[in-house]
């Protein structure tokens, strides 16, 4: 849009390797041809509407730039917006300051350091690698379950240390709980294998109305030249592979956590039946009954 007070012309650069497909005044379109990479536009007086369209064979680039066009005037109040087709996978975006920005990468660091202090603590059958594995898979779709799966391996191991001693009740309560959570954890494991392999990846891109592959970028002002917008793409292929050998990482390494975990739940026992005797306490009892025996035989023989 623009204001005119009188009427003329006004000459714009035009970027190269661009095609003039179509320039509309008002929503008409009007037939010009640029020269030598210049476009003379016909000014009217009053507030009116200008519309360039141009076309560039750049949807598969990996670094995609926008095109540098000068309008050789003070402007204000400028968006810039780019939409990727569903086919491309971005991983960074970069243009001024009010723009959309890739909040996964910041994510992912955090939990590597996370991880890396978590696999010290000897509570789960994973590895260092293993929790990487799992959370770079899982961070691009759903951070919940891997939280599920940490807090699945935490109960499995606090359980180990029950006292002996507890009620049957209390014992047979908890182990329902462990067994509810396993079975959730599981069924949430292979939910995230159809997932993984037909959704987009989640790289928390927001700010400024962008979400997804809508990119959108505001400037408050310039001297004519647009911003300078970039962003950094890959086929969306790199990402099916990726999750592809993901999946079948986490097919066999559920099924080591799977034993790992019904060992870890028949540690105590499994379930405890109405009558059950705790061994232990059955073996004081014992102990404590034949060390008064002794005292009573020894007694006697002093009689």
């Amino acid at each position: 849009d623009y204001r005119s007070t009188r009427g003329g012309e006004h000459v714009i650069n035009l970027p190269e390797n661009y095609q003039l497909k179509e320039i509309k005044t008002d929503h008409k379109v009007i037939n010009l041809q640029p020269e030598q990479g210049q476009l003379a536009i016909p000014i009217l007086p009053g507030k009116h509407n200008v519309q360039v369209i141009m076309r560039a064979s750049l949807a598969n680039t990996l670094f995609l730039t926008a095109p540098k066009i000068n309008l050789n005037a003070p402007v204000s109040n400028i968006t810039s917006v780019i939409d990727l087709t569903q086919q491309r996978w971005i991983l960074w975006a970069d243009g001024p300051v009010l723009g959309p920005a890739v909040l996964y990468w910041g994510e992912l660091l955090a939990f590597m350091l996370l991880a890396m202090h978590v696999a010290s603590v000897p509570f789960s059958p994973s590895t260092r690698v293993s929790w990487l594995a799992l959370g770079f898979g899982l961070s691009l779709n759903n951070w919940g379950i891997l939280m599920l799966v940490a807090l699945w391996f935490a109960s499995l191991t606090a359980s180990t240390y029950r006292p002996k001693d507890i009620s049957r009740l209390s014992f047979n309560f908890s182990q329902l709980i462990l067994f509810g959570l396993s079975i959730i954890t599981v069924l949430s494991l292979l939910a995230a294998i159809p997932t993984s392999l037909l959704s987009a990846p989640n790289m928390g891109i927001t700010g400024n109305y962008s979400y997804g592959n809508h990119l959108q970028w505001f400037a408050d002002k310039s001297d004519g030249a647009l911003p300078e917008i970039s962003v950094l793409s890959i086929p969306i292929l790199f990402y099916k592979g990726l999750m592809l050998t993901w999946v079948i990482w986490l097919s066999f390494s559920s099924l080591n956590w799977m034993k790992w975990a019904w060992q870890k739940l028949g540690q105590q026992g499994y379930w405890r039946e109405k009558g059950h005797t705790n061994n232990t306490v059955a073996t004081s009892t014992t102990a404590a009954a034949e060390k008064e025996n002794n005292k009573k035989n020894i007694r006697e023989d002093n009689e």
